[in-house]
């Protein structure tokens, strides 16, 4: 009975920790879908391109002197990138502000919004209490040894 009720403990801390995590993922989704000028379907191909997006971004920022140089120079410093790389960065920073003005046709949807953060805010809870009960399953753990 007890390692039944051990088992289920885990388990339910587990599941309420990912709930709370998918929970706060698409709360998240919510509060920013007025940020987004394409469908669920190319938000996710978006998504698939944003770390380019960002090393992008960064490369552009340190071309135009507004990061501090690196301490040691690199093969990656905007100062010695190839005249390919160069268009690509600025291919994905033109990207990026076209992006940010089709966002800009969205009106934000107030009842959205409330309910992204209420799910963020959920989201939370059921990592909380996740976590409440990895923390007894551990100490349960650590009893059954000891005793």
């Amino acid at each position: 009975m007890m390692e039944t009720l051990h088992a289920v403990i885990a388990i339910v801390g587990a599941v309420a920790m990912l709930a709370g995590i998918g929970l706060a993922v698409w709360g998240t989704y919510l509060l920013t879908q007025s940020y987004h000028p394409f469908s669920q379907e190319g938000l996710i191909e978006h998504l698939k391109d944003a770390p380019l997006l960002a090393i992008a971004y960064l490369k552009y920022r340190s071309q135009q002197g507004r990061t501090p140089a690196p301490a040691e120079p690199s093969t990656d410093s905007p100062a010695e990138m190839k005249p390919k790389e160069r268009s690509t960065v600025d291919d994905k920073i033109k990207e990026l502000q076209l992006l940010a003005e089709m966002a800009l046709v969205n009106k934000e949807n107030r009842p959205l919004l409330l309910l992204g953060t209420d799910m963020v805010f959920i989201g939370f809870i059921f990592q909380v209490f996740g976590a409440m009960l990895t923390v007894v399953d551990v100490m349960w753990s650590r009893l059954a040894r000891v005793g």
